[in-house]
């Protein structure tokens, strides 16, 4: 992850200007363990301006402290690990695992939890543990939600730097610009269109999507008019972009809010086309010896699609608009 950051902080095609908003975002899942998913919930080690050392947040945060990285927001995919604190033991059928995005910027640290539960969230592969039947929610019996309650309002959704739990909504602010995240299914189920703003709340003008079988649907975007919609899949037959080329994987979609809001159909939507691609300089056999990778995403099959960064231009992040 910290080489695909350098990566991209060492493209060419990023404006430098600090008053241009980076945006890194990698897909679903890349914090998904060989055994399945992580032990317990100190694996996260998230405690906002102090993360813990050693732990993902912990080892993430420290990466992309220095001055260099102050103008970036960081989506590091998202992690899966239990819903359990250290020691304490696992449970057939009740041991609930979370899939929680990691975003960082600057010494803020947000961890927003998915709400949907979808199929390859928790799959049987040799080894992962604990076994499929003894996760909650799982065998699947759609439609099935983290939580009882559905949907959520917009102020329940509200998150906010250094927090941490359950409880983790998918809205947040940090410096000025509201911002929605939704994972895989939840943008399917429309979490963020359904947290219809009251009176006084602030519409989304950054809605982030990172995936594993999602693309952008206009019936799941939730921004003001002139919004942006960013979506990267690790897991769906897409076309990566310049050259766009149909292969299966990945994928990353960029769109602008341009007509009905909210839209209804992609011609409601404008396309922002990448800049261009640009390698990430990961080597798939060395994530593999630590984390869980698709069956199709092979070390063999990097000459079909390697790990690539799509990079894309600067575009205007619409003002704040109040309900």
């Amino acid at each position: 992850m910290v080489e695909a950051v350098h990566a991209a902080g060492d493209c060419r095609y990023i404006d430098p200007d600090p008053s241009v908003l980076k945006v890194f975002m990698a897909p679903e899942f890349y914090f998904r363990a060989r055994t399945g998913g992580y032990k317990d919930k100190s694996y996260l080690g998230a405690r906002g301006a102090d993360p813990v050392p050693g732990s993902i947040v912990g080892g993430l945060g420290a990466a992309v402290k220095d001055a260099r990285w102050k103008d970036w927001l960081f989506v590091f995919g998202t992690a899966m690990v239990a819903d359990l604190m250290p020691g304490e033991p696992e449970v057939a059928g009740e041991t609930s695992m979370l899939d929680v995005a990691l975003v960082q910027k600057g010494q803020a640290s947000i961890i927003v939890r998915k709400k949907r539960l979808s199929p390859v969230d928790w799959e049987d592969f040799p080894g992962v543990s604990p076994a499929w039947k003894d996760v909650r929610g799982f065998p699947l019996d759609p439609p099935h939600y983290y939580d009882s309650a559905w949907p959520f309002t917009c102020a329940q959704e509200i998150n906010a730097p250094q927090s941490y739990g359950n409880k983790s909504g998918t809205i947040f602010t940090l410096d000025g610009i509201a911002f929605g995240l939704e994972i895989c299914a939840d943008h399917g189920s429309q979490r963020l269109r359904r947290a219809t703003p009251k009176t006084g709340d602030v519409f989304v003008q950054l809605q982030l999507v990172p995936a594993s079988g999602t693309s952008i649907a206009p019936a799941g975007v939730a921004t003001s008019k002139g919004g942006l919609v960013f979506n990267v899949d690790g897991g769906s037959q897409g076309a990566t972009a310049a050259p766009l080329q149909p292969r299966d994987g990945y994928n990353s979609q960029l769109y602008a809010v341009t007509g009905k809001c909210p839209p209804s159909m992609l011609g409601d939507m404008q396309d922002v086309p990448a800049l261009a691609t640009v390698r990430a300089n990961t080597d798939l056999s060395e994530v593999q010896r630590v984390f869980w990778l698709p069956p199709d995403n092979d070390p063999k099959n990097m000459a079909i699609w390697s790990p690539n960064l799509a990079i894309y231009g600067p575009v205007t992040i619409p003002p704040a608009v109040t309900a």
